[in-house]
């Protein structure tokens, strides 16, 4: 035996499907963006790939330079002078530089490779979400929505109406119209 509803409000039945259509719409405009982001990463780490493969040449010939004048300032005089210190110390600090940037490059080629693997670990579950937006969710809210009208005309059925036709009608006056000349033949 089917057993009956306890409906004590429609609308909070309606305007939960209100808020489940809004999380609907919010979601697809996440699942959007997160394809938008997606594409930004790729291009901002394709960018700095470049930046920091730049950044190697250039700091590849300051060092080249600071070993230049090194051994300029080293060999150049036969001793050991003043600014040698210096000189090495530059070296030490370009070499450092270069060793930053070769560490960047590596990151960066890192993620170029890895980068994939993850957007598709991550594609799976975005679908099987897609999916649900696209399907799931359209069915509930079009349930919902029949629900809320069969509920609203349930409600709207008098006491009358629901007894029959013949209850719903009007009741007909007496024959004649009312005057005393009918009360009198």
């Amino acid at each position: 035996m089917a057993s009956s509803a306890h409906v004590t409000s429609i609308d909070a039945l309606a305007a939960f499907k209100a808020d489940l259509a809004r999380f609907g719409s919010d979601a697809q405009n996440a699942l959007a963006g997160l394809s938008v982001q997606i594409r930004r990463a790729f291009e901002w780490l394709e960018g700095k790939l470049k930046e920091w493969q730049h950044a190697v040449g250039r700091r590849q010939e300051l060092v080249t330079r600071a070993k230049v004048e090194l051994i300029q300032q080293e060999y150049g005089r036969g001793e050991r002078g003043p600014g040698y210190t210096e000189k090495k110390l530059a070296l030490q600090k370009a070499q450092t530089r270069l060793r930053e940037a070769e560490a960047k490059v590596a990151a960066c080629q890192h993620w170029v490779n890895a980068l994939p693997q993850e957007v598709f670990e991550c594609d799976g579950p975005a679908r099987q979400l897609a999916g649900v937006l696209e399907s799931d969710l359209r069915h509930a809210l079009a349930l919902l929505e029949q629900k809320v009208r069969t509920l609203e005309a349930y409600i709207a059925l008098t006491p009358t109406a629901a007894a029959g036709p013949e209850a719903a009608a009007p009741a007909r006056p007496p024959a004649g119209d009312g005057t005393a000349a009918d009360k009198g033949s």
